[in-house]
């Protein structure tokens, strides 16, 4: 017994950590467990039992182990370790310290449910098991990192879901070789689905149980990544990314032209400033149509539009890391107070704000923010390109967009799907939200 002791003892740094805890009772049992991560409700429930009932375990969730290793990784999980004359147990104690369950910002609803995902993993299955109730509902856990060992909860409906899916996402998770996960759903969506350094994302984040559990029930996995409020939506493709909550919650009219203006916000985001700042190099239109900028050199202009972006998008940088009280208020004076300077000192051209500022509000309007910082990624190439190459700059960074777009895969499902390739079915019920059916009525 003390040579186990002792070797438990210093794998688990007993007279170092403070939080790791050791109970002897009876004289023939020692607790181990770390109290930072239990429920001391149920460690005091277990001992009062032990020692009022002698051989009695007040617990619903025993196992008997053989290796000691898998006992020691246990312990750093939150379990109970218990060592009984030259047995092992693991007792289910986890409880770990998490927020209250909240709406996600970044993802709001004025109507339906308003609970969200934290950072516990078991919290954030018990969110989809509460919509999901069938025996098909199947959650498998995995453990990737060598000191971190970050559980990660593949969730998926039996009957439903792609088999071949799920066995290379296995495959993929099993193979990951890694000492921690920083930023775990992240990293795990660079490691699992090889975002490598594609600039749309190839997999979709969402903090909401009821869109976790719409997708499963439509046959898509989803990822759960302990730590994480987020889960990991696979696979994904252009059109699901600009999906929105609210659609699920208005009628099938409002919805439908939702998803229509939300797509031309995606063009106009995209495409507005370069089309524009071509035909101002250009001159061919109507100046009245267009509003066009006239007597301007061309690098004078190239200069107004790049400053533009940039104040822009510090702005917007801005907004995140200023806190939610100051965040508005910052966000009207940068815009307001000093964009009119700029255009009254002569700095900025009154048109190059306006058509900087409609094409900022357009990307701020795509529901994804992935999806959204990659179109503004892509707008400002295309400016850069055209102020080096004119038209041919445009056709080129156009080209790229598009060609980029085509090979991408998120699980050998075309990024562009159902446009490229084309479906006409898949496509009209990606633009048109249709009325639900019900399977008694045709």
């Amino acid at each position: 017994m003390n040579n186990i002791e002792s070797y438990i003892e210093s794998k688990i740094h007993y007279h170092t950590n403070y939080d790791v805890v050791k109970r002897k009772i009876n004289n023939n049992t020692i607790l181990y467990y770390i109290s930072s991560l239990v429920n001391l409700f149920f460690i005091n429930q277990l001992i009062d039992g032990k020692e009022s009932k002698k051989q009695s375990i007040i617990n619903g969730s025993i196992e008997k182990i053989n290796d000691i290793d898998k006992g020691i990784d246990y312990i750093f999980q939150g379990c109970l370790f218990m060592l009984e004359n030259q047995s092992f147990y693991i007792i289910e104690t986890r409880q770990y310290p998490t927020r209250a369950i909240g709406e996600s910002e970044s993802e709001k609803s004025l109507k339906g449910s308003h609970d969200g995902f934290v950072e516990s993993i078991l919290t954030n299955t018990a969110l989809i098991r509460r919509r999901i109730k069938n025996e098909n509902f199947v959650c498998e856990l995995f453990e990737v990192g060598k000191y971190s060992k970050t559980q990660i909860s593949i969730n998926y409906i039996d009957n439903l879901a792609n088999k071949n899916l799920i066995l290379k996402i296995k495959r993929r998770l099993k193979s990951i070789d890694v000492d921690s996960l920083i930023m775990s759903d992240k990293a795990i969506s660079e490691l699992v689905f090889k975002q490598k350094y594609h600039i749309f994302p190839k997999v979709r984040f969402s903090e909401r149980p009821d869109i976790a559990s719409i997708h499963i029930l439509k046959g898509y996995v989803v990822l759960l990544v302990d730590t994480s409020s987020s889960c990991i939506i696979v696979p994904t493709t252009f059109f699901e990314l600009n999906e929105q909550i609210e659609e699920f919650q208005l009628p099938s009219l409002i919805s439908t032209f939702n998803r229509i203006f939300r797509f031309f916000c995606v063009f106009i985001g995209l495409f507005l400033i370069p089309l524009w700042y071509l035909l101002c190099l250009d001159q061919s239109a109507p100046n009245s149509a267009f509003l066009l900028l006239e007597d301007i050199s061309p690098t004078a202009l190239f200069m107004q539009i790049i400053s533009t972006q940039i104040f822009l998008t510090a702005i917007r940088l801005a907004s995140y890391n200023t806190t939610s009280l100051l965040s508005t208020s910052m966000s009207l004076f940068a815009t307001i107070i000093v964009s009119d300077l700029a255009v009254k000192t002569g700095l900025l051209s009154s048109e190059v704000v306006f058509y900087g500022a409609l094409s900022s509000i357009c990307t701020f309007a795509i529901s994804n923010y992935e999806t959204s910082r990659a179109i503004s990624f892509w707008n400002f190439i295309m400016i850069i390109s055209i102020g080096l190459f004119n038209k041919i700059g445009f056709l080129i960074s156009s080209t790229a967009l598009f060609i980029s777009l085509v090979t991408m895969h998120s699980f050998d499902i075309c990024y562009l799907y159902p446009f490229i390739p084309f479906s006409l079915k898949a496509l009209i019920h990606k633009i048109f939200k249709l009325p639900l059916k019900d399977n008694n009525n045709n």
